[in-house]
């Protein structure tokens, strides 16, 4: 199991000025869910529904499938968990890297051993030599857009493989979708294919972590055998309320302007690279950074910095698999937030100046 994720902002008590840790982007306007949650927090004093059907038939409404090709969850980790534990015994499962580690260490939990690639191309090749050594199914994970580099993997490639294997199993991992104008995977792609499950996070759209909220969209087959698997009570009535909320009223979908957000997000990492720092070309809002060479710190001791000296927390990316400890993920926040890392990161590197 690779320890640690970003966002731990609960270690720093009240520290942190701005939280670049997160994918999540601070500023989305959550206030009408906040105001109506208040109205409905009586609901606590029951039992939620054992199996959010209610939600589950709200979100095939809005996402053009059917009831029986959803399946709601508390958050896209317990999709993860959920599909590991139910539709990947006896097979081996290609994990795209860098990404999410939760997909190895749910695979893990189950006692698999995941196998690692590092593009789609190289993926589909091991599994197709898989299936000639094992004679075994196989399953391909992948993050769209991904954690941590924020690409977004070609629409027209993805489809193509998708319905050129359909002895392969394909879970699409778009948690991060509403960042991104690039197309990605549509839910009813699903209602064509037996191979194909999509996973969705309310969490990143709508900034609401702490409920836990997301989906899986599926075949009504597959969607059968994850339902059997999922446990009674698992998602909380207020996270029920709030995706009934969100999913019937599609003014929260502007609940922050993307166009602007990507601006600054270009700001900010052409900033960055002004100051040495080695960035990928990203899709979202967040980037994954290179610490230059002459910095000598680790990315663990840089981000203790910002903590310190600025009050700023970045990711520490040198946990994600193939990764070394020269690497942090950024995700850009407001503009005046994103002012003050450009300022403090400038500081430390001039520093380390001869």
């Amino acid at each position: 199991m690779i320890v640690g994720h970003g966002d731990d902002l609960y270690r720093y008590c009240g520290r942190i000025r701005a939280n670049f840790s997160s994918n999540i982007y601070a500023p989305t306007d959550n206030t009408a869910l906040k105001a109506h949650l208040s109205e409905y927090i009586s609901l606590i004093d029951a039992y939620p529904e054992p199996q959010p059907f209610s939600l589950e038939s709200s979100l095939a409404r809005r996402l053009g499938v059917g009831v029986t090709n959803v399946m709601v969850c508390a958050g896209a980790t317990d999709a993860i968990y959920t599909i590991a534990h139910h539709l990947q015994p006896q097979s081996v499962a290609i994990v795209l890297e860098p990404t999410f580690s939760e997909y190895a260490d749910a695979l893990s939990a189950v006692g698999l051993d995941p196998l690692h690639a590092f593009d789609l191309s190289a993926a589909i090749e091991m599994a197709d030599w898989v299936r000639g050594q094992r004679q075994s199914d196989c399953s391909i994970w992948l993050c769209n857009p991904n954690n941590p580099n924020g690409r977004v993997w070609d629409l027209r490639d993805l489809s193509a493989w998708v319905t050129r294997r359909p002895d392969i199993l394909f879970v699409v991992d778009q948690s991060y979708d509403s960042f991104t104008l690039c197309p990605t995977l549509m839910p009813s792609a699903v209602l064509e294919r037996d191979n194909l499950l999509i996973l969705r996070s309310m969490t990143k759209q709508y900034k609401l972590p702490g409920l836990r909220l997301g989906y899986v969209c599926a075949s009504e087959n597959k969607i059968e055998l994850l339902r059997q698997g999922r446990m009674p009570w698992a998602v909380n009535a207020l996270a029920i309320e709030a995706g009934l909320f969100l999913s019937e009223k599609p003014s929260q979908e502007d609940s922050f302007d993307l166009e602007k957000l990507l601006q600054s997000a270009t700001w900010l990492r052409s900033m960055l690279l002004d100051l040495g720092l080695e960035i990928e070309p990203t899709d979202t809002h967040f980037m994954l950074c290179r610490l230059p060479d002459r910095l000598r710190l680790d990315s663990k001791q840089f981000k203790q910095l910002l903590v310190e000296d600025y009050g700023l927390l970045v990711r520490d990316a040198s946990n994600f698999y193939g990764l070394s400890n020269r690497y942090i993920r950024i995700a850009a926040q407001s503009e005046s937030d994103n002012e003050s890392l450009v300022r403090a990161i400038s500081e430390i590197v001039s520093s380390f100046k001869s």
